[in-house]
């Protein structure tokens, strides 16, 4: 699991501890990969946060969140509300690059399920899964027993769906992904702080028509 997530994963903000020590346990890993300034991601987010809660520490699975902030007071202001662990947000681009090309995401939020003892791949539909299993606490337990009883396989061999989200949305969202990347270089590079919060307006209010849901 090193070669995936590196040598050491955050618990908190304030804490790192070896990719190694805090896998050691666990059946199932799930990368959560999310961002704070996509809207589809900030309605997901209480919803897993609840089904780790309840359901994932006690039955030997972690959540590694791979983030797509572009700077560190972001991350930390996301990332400072979950309780799972997390990639380091300094010198991990292309740890996180690479995940997201192993597993063919094309928009987020998106949640990945990997064995944790190999690595293999188990489903890239477990976004779609905690939702359908809300708050129900039988449809939560046959979740994480269809997860665990699920034949994992090696990644290159793995039946991806191209995760995200779906439809119109997905490819919006696909398309703002990309948009943004090229984009807060440039706003970083002159720190137009106007410039900078018409675009994170325009994404909110694409991610409200098109999902619904609250801005950043």
């Amino acid at each position: 699991m090193v070669k995936l997530f590196g040598p050491n994963l955050l618990s908190n903000l304030e804490k790192t501890e070896s990719t190694v020590s805090i896998l050691k346990d666990k059946d199932l890993v799930l990368l959560y990969f999310s961002a704070s300034w996509c809207p589809p991601c900030k309605a997901f987010t209480p919803i897993l946060t609840e089904f780790y809660n309840n359901h994932c520490i006690q039955n030997n699975i972690e959540i590694v969140y791979v983030s797509s902030d572009h700077d560190i007071p972001s991350f930390n202001g996301y990332y400072g509300k979950m309780p799972w662990k997390s990639i380091p947000p300094l010198d991990t681009a292309h740890i996180k690059q690479k995940l997201a090309d192993d597993v063919k995401i094309s928009g987020i939020p998106a949640l990945i399920v990997l064995d944790a003892k190999t690595g293999k791949f188990v489903t890239d539909l477990a976004k779609d899964d905690v939702n359908s299993a809300g708050s129900s606490e039988e449809k939560c337990k046959e979740l994480i027993q269809k997860w665990k009883e699920a034949e994992a396989v090696p990644m290159e061999e793995a039946q991806l769906s191209g995760t995200g989200p779906a439809g119109r949305g997905g490819i919006l969202w696909y398309v703002v992904s990309l948009v943004f990347n090229y984009c807060i270089a440039l706003i970083v590079a002159v720190s137009d702080s106007t410039l900078y919060n018409s675009m994170m307006w325009s994404i909110s209010y694409l991610g409200n028509l098109f999902y619904g849901t609250g801005g950043p």
